[in-house]
């Protein structure tokens, strides 16, 4: 019989940017349903998501930890990177064992953005198995990414070790677990478990909401958030927004709101000159608001993402703060969207996303309905307090499944 109340739980978390991981574990973390767990995260020192969440969780969070380290990884691009992983994963293995093995876990979640992503996670996780963590959760965000042939033998060895040193992987969504299992073999045992516990998504009060935005009157704000990539389809949205008749298009602005890389940034600055839309397109930068406030100070939330989404944290965001939503068809999202609750598009398809605006703008009253039946449904389905308790029963029962 299991008697121990409280645990010691180590988050390993290795990435260089800032994206949905962050939001993930602010919302996981602020609804965690035991303050007397002991809580760590360990982190790169170059970990733009980890900066952040420190700020947000300050204060908030009893018994939470950084632990920050330095990685051997970086994002820079290497065309020696086939044959320096491998030798810079295996070296991980064993420092990480160093200074994991001091915190006498009871539970390790290493928190990897898609697959195989970030190494150092897939290190720590070996590290974790090496020294007998007694649950060692490798869970993965988003798709498995495409890689080199020569890679291949690597992988594949990955795929076999990572599968036998994790207690369970874990995904966000049920079509994160399905790209993971159809573009690898890491559940290609059938003594591998995995889990799918979907993500917490806070019931945002309107009470508590404040907008940040002072706009014309008249003027509807439609909003695309989140880091500024190709594949995020900010291309589609501005082509799509460029052929809406006048009369909608003078009453409309695109609030592009976060960073990227400043050469992608400038080609979607030059495209908004050709188009001739510098008065209806806004770059906001990162905000430092609370996202909230940020999504209901809009009158349309857009995702427009043209090849995958794990989860699609914008889109749940939305729904529950009650903003409209317009989203294309990819990844996760019909596990969050449905046509009485918002709308869908096809992906990189700016004609269809023409229409969905044009709609939007014709038939505004009712797509503020569907956001109000949006709002019910995300709330019941991905009620925060409740995946967090969730997620720590699971923890447990597969802490009562070992020896210790």
């Amino acid at each position: 019989m299991l008697k121990k109340n409280n645990f010691r739980i180590g988050i390993f978390w290795e990435q260089f940017e800032w994206g949905g991981v962050d939001t993930h574990l602010k919302n996981l973390l602020e609804h965690w349903n035991n303050d007397k767990d002991k809580i760590i995260i360990y982190h790169n020192n170059n970990n733009k998501g980890a900066w952040r969440l420190k700020k947000q969780l300050k204060n908030k969070v009893k018994n939470l930890y950084f632990h920050e380290f330095n990685s051997l990884f970086s994002n820079r691009k290497n065309y020696f990177n086939f044959l320096l992983e491998p030798i810079k994963f295996f070296f991980s293995v064993q420092k990480y064992q160093e200074f994991l093995k001091k915190d006498n876990l009871d539970f390790i979640i290493c928190e990897n953005g898609g697959y195989p992503a970030s190494y150092g996670v897939c290190a720590a996780l070996l590290s974790s198995f090496k020294i007998n963590i007694p649950v060692r959760i490798f869970r993965i965000h988003h798709s498995v990414s495409k890689q080199k042939i020569i890679k291949k033998p690597f992988l594949y060895y990955l795929d076999k070790t990572l599968a036998k040193a994790s207690s369970c992987i874990m995904f966000g969504s049920y079509a994160n677990k399905n790209s993971v299992k159809k573009y690898s073999s890491l559940l290609n045992d059938r003594n591998t478990s995995s889990k799918v516990i979907y993500y917490c998504v806070p019931n945002y009060r309107k009470k508590n909401l404040k907008k940040i935005f002072k706009k014309e009157k008249k003027i509807k704000l439609l909003g695309i958030l989140g880091r500024i990539e190709e594949y995020k389809g900010h291309e589609d949205l501005i082509e799509a927004f460029s052929k809406l008749p006048d009369s909608i298009k003078n009453k409309n602005k695109i609030i592009i709101i976060g960073t990227g890389k400043e050469v992608f940034i400038k080609k979607l600055k030059k495209l908004i000159q050709t188009l001739n839309l510098e008065k209806n397109i806004i770059f906001t930068g990162f905000l430092e608001h609370n996202i909230e406030n940020v999504i209901c100070s809009l009158d349309l939330v857009v995702m427009a993402t043209r090849n995958y989404e794990g989860f699609g944290y914008t889109v749940a965001e939305a729904m529950s703060v009650g903003t409209p939503v317009l989203a294309s068809n990819v990844g996760a999202i019909k596990e969050l969207l449905s046509k009485r609750d918002g709308r869908l598009f096809t992906p990189k398809n700016s004609e269809d996303l023409l229409k969905n605006l044009i709609d939007f703008n014709k038939n505004y009253s009712d797509w503020k309905k569907r956001a109000r039946v949006a709002k019910t449904n995300i709330n019941k389905k991905f009620d925060a307090k409740k995946i967090a308790k969730q997620f720590r029963e699971y923890l447990i029962s597969e802490f009562k499944k070992t020896n210790f």
